[in-house]
């Protein structure tokens, strides 16, 4: 129903109304900055991502990667990354059904970032009739931010490390009450909007760029200034719908509007979605050839 390439995949249940949902996640940058908030917010991002397809978080199974744990350092950040696990689970209600554990994970004596990654099992009954993929914006819609206020997380975000070129700070912490907020109202959602999507690496800026790219259909967004556009605050996610209403109790606020060819962001900038496509698609070769 939903292939590779969406937050989430949904697979129908043959014989049934049911559909499963999955994704998987890590963020070991993250990770590294702060071993329990990032293995916290995977597991909060992995969440969200079946949400938008309709599905509730049903289980999770974990991959642990870690440098030698002979090491303090190394068998702290294991430790840090377990508690944050183990909690960001038990505030969605979440059990962990399997997983492993790598150590010894060292190239040349140099231990790797510590590398947690889930995979989110989701269920949903009925499946939505209409579930929500990125390709389905279209001219006329009102573009919504959904979830928490933003809070300039720019810890081990792309912008930081790409304009920047550094790695630092510490990301923001989550709480379970708005983890489950915002999940919740991407499951509601998922049954009346045409497309949503969480909003992670890159932030607004990038999760706007991917829809329009998908849809084949610009975005013109309000006012809004580049730090806002490339935060990575977390359990965040945009939602697309006809009308000038959204009936949710998750924090919201319109953005913009689809339609146009470009992708405009305003005063802080506008590029033609074909420009932007072509970049976006030709991407790997691009960086292969280079």
């Amino acid at each position: 129903v939903i292939e590779p390439g969406h937050d989430g995949s949904l697979l129908r249940i043959k014989g049934t109304e049911k559909a499963m949902a999955v994704s998987t996640d890590g963020d070991s940058l993250r990770c590294y900055l702060d071993p329990r908030r990032g293995s916290a917010r995977i597991v909060f991002e992995s969440a969200l991502n079946v949400a938008v397809t309709g599905a509730k978080p049903y289980a999770l199974v974990d991959n642990l990667n870690f440098g030698n744990p002979e090491d303090p350092g190394v068998m702290w950040q294991f430790i840090e990354s377990v508690d944050g696990l183990a909690w960001a689970c038990e505030e969605l209600d979440v059990p962990v059904v399997g997983g492993n554990v790598s150590f010894y994970n060292q190239t040349d004596g140099v231990d790797i970032y510590p590398s947690p990654v889930v995979g989110m099992l989701g269920f949903c009954e009925p499946m939505p009739a209409r579930p929500p993929r990125l390709d389905r914006a279209d001219d006329g819609m009102t573009i919504w931010l959904v979830g928490q206020e933003t809070q300039h997380d720019f810890a081990a975000s792309a912008y930081d490390r790409i304009i920047n070129g550094s790695l630092g700070g510490r990301p923001v912490d989550v709480d379970g009450e708005t983890a489950r907020i915002s999940i919740n109202a991407a499951v509601s959602l998922a049954y009346s909007i045409p497309a949503l999507h969480d909003i992670s690496l890159g932030g607004l800026a990038v999760a706007l760029a991917e829809i329009a790219i998908k849809s084949n259909v610009g975005v013109r967004i309000d006012d809004m200034s580049g730090p806002d556009l490339f935060d990575e605050t977390p359990l965040r996610f945009i939602a697309m719908s006809h009308g000038n209403t959204l009936d949710t109790p998750a924090p919201h606020h319109r953005i913009g509007t689809v339609g146009g060819t470009s992708i405009d962001f305003g005063p802080s900038g506008t590029i033609d979605l074909e420009e932007a496509a072509d970049i976006w698609r030709n991407a790997l070769p691009r960086r292969m050839n280079s």
